[in-house]
């Protein structure tokens, strides 16, 4: 269902943005612990839990911006 709405919207010019990024604080730390003693040229630098606190906190849910939002289980 998903894959056929974003070719239809793809086929038809619309600019289509796909971010399954949306995780819980509690997931998000636990990926960034992970991620943090992986570094590489993907994951350069460490990202604290002040960076992690400022942008959760200042993330702006998309409203009014043409969005479709899919909750997943």
């Amino acid at each position: 269902m998903l894959c056929e709405r974003l070719i239809r919207f793809m086929k038809d010019g619309k600019n289509v943005v796909i971010d399954f990024s949306f995780w819980s604080k509690e997931t998000l730390q636990k990926r960034l612990k992970k991620r943090n003693t992986l570094l590489n040229v993907n994951s350069p630098f460490i990202i604290t839990n002040e960076i992690l606190e400022h942008h959760y906190n200042n993330f702006e849910d998309p409203q009014g911006e043409g969005e479709i939002i899919l909750l997943q289980d």
